[in-house]
């Protein structure tokens, strides 16, 4: 919502005094984050939700989450006019899906449609959908 707040890279928060929040459970981000904020100004959210919430009001200056995730929400009716974006991507994680044994039989084929997918173009047209519905 700031828009004197510049982020480019991890070392873009080092020497600042941004209250920073992160979706909890985020290993690389913690670990990230922890060597360049001050634990005072570190802190998670156990909703993505809530951390563009706290954003909207101004009780941190940086919410760190997912591009999926942040465009979903952004999407819906409470934060389609709010101001908030997203302003750098500081690096790109793999993310792979994982199934309870019991699923086992379900692997093949869930491998199957998503490289069918990924083939497809689809993972880019969703992300570009949800993009355009944020602008409008």
């Amino acid at each position: 919502m700031d828009p004197a707040i510049k982020i480019d890279s991890w070392a873009s928060f080092r020497d600042t005094s941004y209250n920073v929040d992160y979706y909890r459970g985020m290993a690389i981000v913690k670990k990230r984050l922890s060597v360049v904020v001050k634990p005072e100004k570190l802190s998670t959210v156990n909703q993505p939700v809530h951390g563009l919430k706290k954003l909207m009001n101004r009780r941190i200056d940086v919410y760190i989450d997912s591009d999926k995730q942040v465009l979903s929400l952004l999407a819906l009716p409470e934060f389609k006019d709010s101001g908030l974006r997203i302003v750098a991507e500081l690096e790109s994680i793999a993310s792979y899906p994982y199934l309870h044994k019991k699923h086992a039989e379900l692997a093949p084929r869930l491998a199957e449609v998503l490289k069918e997918m990924k083939s497809m173009g689809l993972f880019e047209k969703f992300l570009e959908h949800v993009r355009n519905q944020n602008e409008e």
